[in-house]
């Protein structure tokens, strides 16, 4: 079980049913994160036959490459490198991804170096190793890099360009993330004050071959979007970067570099990111192995295991206390109908939502959107739970929440549960009452997943 609080969870209830109910919302959840696991994707979508490697059903003879070299860098990128080393052991020359510095210790690897870095902002310790990455390929047109690309790749993969300072690479992301921009947003911006996103690290791999295997932490899986696209052409351009920064009103708020180097791309003084129909990208390949529908169906599957019918699925978009608000509304409502007829049901959501952060409290967008949806709660038949399947929500411990129609009470009731909203501070609201979900890094990341259940 990944929930480490599980028992606490299941036991802050008033009865049997309740626990049960519980149960199956936890135990979802945790089937989500499994599913998710990037060393049972690699086995699911990967295998060695004599020199004959297989991506799903695309085969690439290893004996017409002089070297294979293994990089990447992303939340699940540990776990990759030590599923794509167990396969082709000997073969790899050398490789080295970031992750987290908080996972380096849960893998073990011979070839590929784990390489420490931070996220959600980036660090000194991310850019050292990106360019020991780019310092240990030697590219050639007999030359096969692997790359392992995740989400959280945006931090984990940091190589700022000339002209502005990782600390103000580093102001822009917080303050963007702040505004509440959407990771399409957010990351259009990155990769024009980034050296190696929006396919610049295809430009540096060049002639080599580049096969990217690719846990999607995107709504829509967009191969531009994951960890800022360092594989894929660019549709973005600074004049849409600028675009962005002023809809936010940062111009006057953001280092004057930044605002410096975006102009100059505007007027061409800086060169673009790559685009579709450059020659750099003929020899890329990039699958999708893992993304938040691997996360949704594993859990519908376990659900519907449990003869528990479905009664709505829907995405996670938008606002967090927008959809909180509905899905809570939606539950309440399969509460009634379960009330009446005595069938137990569930609702499933999976993607992510967006928080514009006004207060100056601790929480993350799945809490918020739990502590949204609580206040639409009132039927004892009902309980629900949203959680990032990376386990880390927000600058918190947690990874999600748990709620039922006695969150509100417990918090002290609308107006208190009201406050924390405002404030953002649902880490407290859900300290206060027992419903922190608490996982800590899963190792893998495919967005958020939400899941209520009646009974």
């Amino acid at each position: 079980m990944i929930i480490k609080n599980y028992d606490l969870l299941i036991n802050n209830s008033e009865n049997v049913s309740e626990i049960g109910a519980k149960e199956l919302i936890l135990k979802s959840l945790d089937k989500a994160v499994m599913a998710a696991d990037p060393k049972n994707l690699i086995n699911d979508h990967l295998k060695l036959k004599g020199s004959l490697f297989y991506v799903d059903a695309d085969s690439y003879d290893l004996s017409n490459y002089e070297r294979i070299y293994v990089i990447g860098a992303g939340k699940a990128s540990g776990g990759l490198a030590e599923g794509i080393e167990a396969i082709l052991k000997g073969r790899i020359v050398s490789g080295l991804v970031n992750i987290p510095r908080e996972l380096v210790q849960n893998y073990k690897t011979n070839r590929i170096l784990l390489h420490p870095a931070t996220h959600p902002l980036p660090s000194i310790d991310g850019v050292e190793g990106t360019r020991k990455m780019l310092d240990m390929v030697k590219s050639t047109e007999k030359t096969l890099v692997i790359c392992l690309i995740s989400g959280g790749g945006s931090a984990l993969l940091p190589l700022p360009k000339s002209g502005i300072t990782l600390d103000e690479k580093m102001k822009t992301t917080e303050l963007l993330l702040k505004s509440g921009a959407d990771i399409f947003e957010l990351n259009t911006v990155r990769k024009h004050l980034s050296d190696i996103k929006g396919g610049q690290l295809v430009e540096k791999l060049y002639p080599s071959t580049v096969i990217g295997l690719i846990i999607s932490d995107v709504v829509g899986d967009d191969l531009g979007t994951i960890a800022s696209g360092p594989l894929s052409p660019d549709l973005t351009t600074y004049f849409d970067a600028y675009k962005i920064i002023k809809k936010y009103n940062l111009l006057n708020k953001l280092p004057p570099n930044v605002i410096t180097l975006i102009e100059n791309g505007i007027e061409g003084k800086v060169r673009e990111t790559p685009k579709p129909g450059d020659k750099i990208f003929n020899n890329v390949h990039a699958y999708i192995i893992g993304n938040n529908a691997t996360a949704v169906n594993a859990a519908k599957r376990f659900l519907e295991s449990n003869r528990i019918k479905l009664y709505m699925q829907s995405e996670l978009k938008g606002d967090a206390y927008l959809v909180g608000s509905a899905l809570g509304q939606n539950a309440e409502a399969m509460a009634k109908l379960t009330e009446n007829d005595g069938i137990a049901r569930y609702i499933i959501a999976g993607g992510e939502t967006t928080v514009k952060v006004l207060g100056s409290g601790k929480g993350g967008r799945n809490q918020h959107a739990a502590a949204a949806a609580s206040l639409k709660l009132h039927n004892k038949r009902v309980a629900l739970a949203f959680m990032g399947t990376d386990g880390i929500d927000g600058p918190t411990d947690a990874a999600g929440a748990l709620a039922d129609y006695k969150t509100v009470k417990k918090a002290g009731g609308r107006v208190q549960v009201i406050s924390y909203i405002k404030n953002d501070d649902s880490y407290e609201l859900f300290k206060k009452v027992g419903g922190l979900i608490i996982t800590g890094y899963t190792g893998t990341n495919v967005n958020d997943v939400f899941v209520a259940v009646s009974f």
